[in-house]
């Protein structure tokens, strides 16, 4: 999962530099949200501009909490990944005690 945000960072980046490859990053990002949909729903990530947000049947169920709760238990990535969620401070600490909830 933290993989997948940093992509989703990535690509919103390079989107807002005005990169002359805005179509092939256009067709990764909704590659992205067409597979792993159900991260950014469970996070409340809105589709970027040009991103439909369709259920093409490729999504793999990741909107079950068990992906939060991995990412945050691993001491890799702990709490590092809420960086790449574009959402207020405020939004991610709803995030962080919501796992923490589950995880108890």
């Amino acid at each position: 999962m933290p993989a997948v945000l940093s992509l989703a960072r990535s690509f919103r980046t390079a989107t807002a530099e005005g990169s002359n490859l805005t179509a092939f990053v256009n067709n990764l990002t909704q590659g992205l949200y067409d597979r792993f949909g159900g991260i950014f729903r469970n996070l409340n990530v809105a589709s970027p501009p040009g991103v439909r947000a369709v259920c093409t049947g490729r999504d793999l169920a990741f909107e079950h909490d068990v992906f939060l709760m991995a990412s945050a238990l691993d001491p890799t990535y702990a709490y590092h990944w809420l960086l790449d969620v574009p959402a207020t401070f405020e939004e991610k600490q709803a995030i962080r005690h919501c796992i923490d909830g589950r995880s108890s």
